[in-house]
């Protein structure tokens, strides 16, 4: 008997693990955490971390560096208004980014000043010079100790980055402490000074122009004003060259111009690696949005590919393997429909609507991930699903259970929060709106297990597909299901876990069926089964062995498979492909490959013996241990050649202008000829003197200047000249100075800054270089003064080295980040790249989803998408007899039937400018007239395409499938609709709306093998003048008898020229879409 219940699920608590779905698992069973299966915390825009940073993904895109005044780098944003939250929020987050990457180096560098202090200190302690010794042990040491000592501890370093002016306060009295000791000795010398300016410049987590305040500002200017005091008077003659007294007045060139001339060179290289280190920052936050799009872009992608093939056809599809039509001994087959749809249709507004549908969808998309219960499509307000397909599942009816009771009790809780439009409808609650009308947001599902075939079908939209009379009995069931219940078969009854509580309905009439016993699925039986454990094995998803399912089909199976049409299986098998080299799937799987094939190197390159050269590298390379993984440095080591090859133009550039500015000081430094007083019996000597530096320096500087013009050459053999220039120079550099000069220091120290500077010479045959520079400064010092043991000589030795030293290791970390800056702006464009080719890959497979109108509006994400249509013509196919003709074929035979069938009704839509909604199994949703493909049609010209594309459906059944068996019934009416897209896990543009609904009524009590009109649709052929052969007839209607028409021969003269003229519009636009080939 019928009868009516309250169908309210009861709930039980149930706790499983959560695990992931494995794939061809044996004997594997699954944990799934049922206590989130009705959450709906999901839809609270709850504000996460990544919300509510300042610098958004979208800022990051728009912030570049710049220079000011050549030496001072800063974040400045791209067009528009400078927003300077934005660029303090940069700079903030740079300065502690800065601060943390300085810490190795500041810790390693401090503990090497501390020490070179204490030793000079006990120099001075030795010479008696007690204010130098107090100074340096009573302030500097305690301060270099004390930097070394917070760096060595993460949180004291981070606690001193909160007050970095205490930090900046201490250097700049550090700076003017060291210009006073240097002040207290026997001889003026700049070294100590240097010393600190050179490591205040490369090894301190500041800006350039904090840097430049603490050395330029604080230490110089007050090492010169005391150097001078009280005469103020500077010796420009030559000092004697072995004298180890104290001069009357300052040098000219070792302690006036070197200290000022070494200052600005640090201060150059500070400003450029502060550049880099901003690169190299925005480039790393740019890599990682453009990761976090890509992500974005390539979950897109594959919601849009699942929503079109199960994974497992996806994963074959990527190995190549074949897909075929597969037999499914026993599955659950899920229907689920919101109740009076329709009604709601008339009632709300189109946003409104597509809003609801698409929260209600959302949820049915949750619990179906969570359940792994594959959802199959989604047609109206009708969702469609199935357990046990395409991975075979044991209690397969179980979970399909668990599902329908979550999805009802998930719609009575978004029903009471009112979760679905929380603003309301015109200052209203959506629930009191409906509430107006007597409609209430409800869903009815129906169950049925049995057999089904499934495979893909489709040439231009290939779908995954159910068929089989389990399909059609669990339509059946959602459909006589009362509002609010979930009706289950007698079949899905039987092999139900007796924890559910399942409560006969009785027998009710089905279409199709006759009586069939059924029953409403009440919730847990919570009275009979206190046992948890026996809840939770029915929760536990039991993937059923291969080897199993091949033992108990094998009887089943057919013993012989049709051959069929190769073509065919061969275009089938193309579409596939095609579908899924639309996108660029197989990126991730790429990218784990070689993240994987990058680790396996990174281990070899860890195990690979290190040369001396690769140590002293790494021993220089004072950056933070992140910056120098294995991998990464492998990774860079790899890169060498491309970078090299992008940093071409910039790295002749710049050799270019360090070689003039390098012969420009030189040159400069030839004024002070006549200011020295060379006695007569030197003249031959000066003489010689300016022989080597004209043929020696000036015209190898212009050999060098001319070799750095072919840039072809200088990227083939770029450090062979320039280390020959360089050694070349540095032998001029040394006669010049021991000719002219007497063997001052001033110009080594500067020679030593050149060689350092010089990039495109290899970094370890820089220090050889700087090296052998110093032996022969030492050299030429001993043979001038009788191998004498001079003090002087080893501390300016002692000093130049130190400062070269400490130059070489902020030279090597701006080189580095200069180079992962390269590399990351080259990831960062290979990303964007991805990005658009993911988003090309998204565009095509939405077009085989969506209508071409709403294509940019779903890539853009623009929600809801809903509009009303006026006047629309629906239509409605259905192939009657196909189910059982189906279950007498093999299914490779049944998925070319239908291939053949689907693409001859597509050419035939396409022909006459119609939409395919959709495909539902073996029946047909087309709508002319919305979207509104051509103005100029009017409604009776959509009325009378539909039409016409019905009767060439119906001829075309017959001439494909041969079986008399097979008929066809087409439904058509005319009306307004509502047309919006929903879903965002694979969208689909759907038709909703009274009329669709009376469209479909018109399919189903239509007559196989004839086309059956509705009176409005026959009333506007009327109007157009468009002649058809009808018969009169009267259908009821669901409580009432409407007049409709059977339509049995077209006479329609409007229909050829209309016809042709389409087809002449898809033929210019196919020969515009075809790229040309250059002549």
């Amino acid at each position: 008997q019928h009868q009516r219940f309250t169908c309210e699920c009861r709930m039980c608590k149930v706790v499983p693990v959560m695990a992931d779905f494995p794939i061809n698992a044996e004997d594997s069973t699954f944990q799934i955490a049922w206590a989130s299966l009705a959450d709906l915390s999901y839809q609270k825009h709850w504000i996460s971390q990544a919300d509510a940073r300042i610098v958004t993904d979208a800022h990051l895109e728009n912030v570049q560096v710049r220079t000011s005044f050549l030496v001072l780098p800063h974040f400045h944003q791209r067009g528009g208004e400078i927003d300077p939250v934005v660029i303090k929020d940069m700079e903030d987050r740079f300065a502690q980014s800065k601060h943390d990457v300085f810490r190795s180096a500041m810790m390693k560098c401090s503990g090497i000043m501390a020490i070179l202090t204490v030793w000079i200190s006990g120099l001075a302690l030795v010479q008696e010079l007690w204010f130098r010794a107090a100074i340096l042990l009573g302030l500097s040491f305690p301060l270099y100790s004390g930097y070394c000592a917070c760096a060595a501890r993460r949180d004291l370093w981070k606690k001193l980055g909160r007050c970095r002016i205490l930090l900046l306060l201490l250097l700049c009295i550090q700076s003017v402490s060291i210009a006073f000791a240097e002040w207290d000795r026997p001889f003026q010398t700049w070294g100590m000074l240097l010393l600190h300016t050179t490591f205040v410049s490369n090894f301190s987590p500041f800006g350039v122009m904090e840097i430049f305040f603490a050395t330029a500002v604080c230490g110089i200017p007050a090492y010169i004003s005391i150097l001078l005091h009280p005469d103020w008077t500077v010796n420009v003659a030559q000092p004697a060259v072995c004298n180890e007294q104290q001069e009357d007045a300052a040098g000219f060139l070792a302690e006036i111009i070197l200290p000022p001339v070494v200052c600005m060179c640090q201060f150059v290289l500070a400003s450029w690696r502060d550049e880099t280190m901003r690169l190299d920052f925005l480039l790393r936050d740019q890599l990682q949005a453009q990761r976090r799009k890509l992500n974005e872009e390539n979950e897109k992608s594959e919601d849009l590919l699942k929503s079109m093939l199960p994974q497992a056809i996806i994963d074959s599809l990527k190995r190549h393997e074949p897909v075929e039509c597969q037999d499914f001994s026993n599955v659950t087959v899920i229907f689920v429909q919101v109740c009076d749809f329709a009604q709601m249709c008339s009632v709300l507004p189109p946003t409104t609507i597509v809003q609801m549908l698409d929260k209600v969808f959302q949820e049915l998309d949750r619990l179906s991930d969570l359940l792994k219960v594959h959802k199959v499509e989604t047609v109206g307000d009708v969702y469609m699903a199935v357990s046990g397909c395409p991975h075979e599942i044991a209690n397969h009816a179980d979970i399909a259970a668990h599902f329908a009771i979550a999805a009802q009790s998930s719609i009575i809780r978004m029903r009471a929060s009112d979760v679905i439009l929380p603003q309301g409808f015109q200052g209203r609650r959506l629930s009191a709106v409906l509430g107006d009308k007597q409609l209430e947001l409800r869903i009815r599902i129906g169950l049925n297990s049995g057999r089904i075939r499934a495979g893909v079908v489709g040439l231009d939209k290939p779908r995954f597909k159910l068929f089989g009379d389990t399909v059609n009995t669990a339509s059946r069931m959602e459909s006589t299901s009362e509002p609010g219940c979930t009706q289950i078969s007698e079949s899905t009854r039987s092999i139900l876990s007796e924890e559910f509580d399942a409560q006969e309905r009785g027998w009710v009439e089905v279409k199709g069926k006759g009586a069939l016993r059924t029953y409403y699925l009440r919730g847990y039986n919570l009275v009979e089964t206190p046992d948890d454990s026996k809840m939770q094995d029915s929760v536990t998803i039991k993937v059923i062995q291969k080897a199993a399912l091949a033992a108990v089909d094998k009887d089943e199976a057919y013993q012989t498979e049709a051959p069929g049409n190769p073509l065919l299986r061969r275009a089938a098998g193309k579409a596939l492909q095609d579908l899924l080299d639309s996108i660029p799937g197989t990126l991730q799987v790429t990218q784990v490959m070689s993240r994987g094939q990058s680790t396996r190197n990174s281990n070899m390159y860890q195990k690979k013996r290190e040369s001396w050269r690769e140590w002293l590298d790494m021993k220089l390379l004072l950056v933070s241990s992140t910056s120098k993984r294995p991998e990464m440095l492998h990774s860079l080591k790899e890169d060498k050649r491309e970078y090299k090859r992008v940093t071409l133009d910039r790295r002749v550039f710049f050799s270019r202008g360090l070689v003039i500015a390098w012969h420009l000081v030189l040159s400069t430094t030839s004024l002070l000829d006549y200011a020295f007083d060379i006695p007569m019996s030197e003249w031959e000597r000066y003489r010689f003197g300016l022989l080597v530096r004209t043929w020696g320096v000036q015209i190898t500087g212009w050999l060098h200047l001319g070799l750095l013009m072919d840039k072809v050459a200088f990227d083939r053999r770029g450090k062979l000249i320039t280390l020959v220039m360089l050694s070349l120079e540095g032998v001029a550099v040394a006669l010049l100075d021991a000719l002219i000069f007497k063997n001052d220091p001033f110009f080594f120290m500067l020679y030593g800054l050149y060689v350092l500077f010089s990039k495109s010479c290899p970094f370890p045959a820089r220090l050889l270089l700087c090296f052998l520079a110093l032996v022969g400064w030492s050299l030429i010092d001993s043979v001038i003064c009788d191998f004498q043991i001079r003090q002087r000589k080893f501390q300016h030795i002692g000093y130049t080295a130190v400062v070269l030293m400490l130059t070489a290791g902020g030279i090597r970390m701006q080189e580095h980040l200069d180079h992962c800056a390269s590399y990351y702006e080259r990831h960062v464009q290979r990303q964007i790249d991805s990005i658009s080719d993911f988003k090309g890959g998204n565009q095509k497979l939405l077009a085989k989803i969506l209508p071409k109108h709403v294509v940019q509006l779903v890539s853009d994400g623009v929600s809801p998408i809903a509009e009303d249509y006026a006047d629309v013509t629906v239509v409605f196919t259905d192939l009657q007899g196909f189910t059982a003709f189906s279950s007498r074929i093999s299914p490779g035979e049944l998925v070319e039937l239908l291939n053949m069938l689907y693409s001859a009704f597509d050419e035939t839509i396409l022909d006459w400018g119609l939409h395919k909604v959709e495909v539902i199994g073996d029946a047909y949703f087309i709508s002319s007239g919305c979207p509104m493909e051509d103005s100029n049609l009017s409604p009776d010209q959509h009325a009378m395409r539909a039409v016409e594309v019905a009767l060439a459906l119906q001829r075309i059944v017959p001439a494909v499938c041969d079986d008399g068996s097979v008929h066809m019934r087409c439904g058509i009416h005319t009306g307004n609709v509502i047309a919006g897209v929903v879903g965002k896990k694979g969208p689909r543009f759907h038709l909703f709306g009274p009329n669709v609904e009376y469209a479909n009524r018109m399919e189903s009590t239509g007559v196989p093998g004839k086309v059956q009109i509705s009176f409005s649709t026959k009333q506007w052929l009327d109007i157009g003048g468009h002649d058809y052969i009808f018969e009169d007839r009267s259908v009821d209607m669901g409580g009432r008898h409407d007049r409709t028409f059977l339509v049995t021969r077209s006479k329609a003269r409007a229909a050829k020229k209309i016809r042709n003229r389409l087809a002449m519009q898809r033929q210019e636009m196919a020969i515009a879409a075809t790229p040309t080939e250059p002549e």
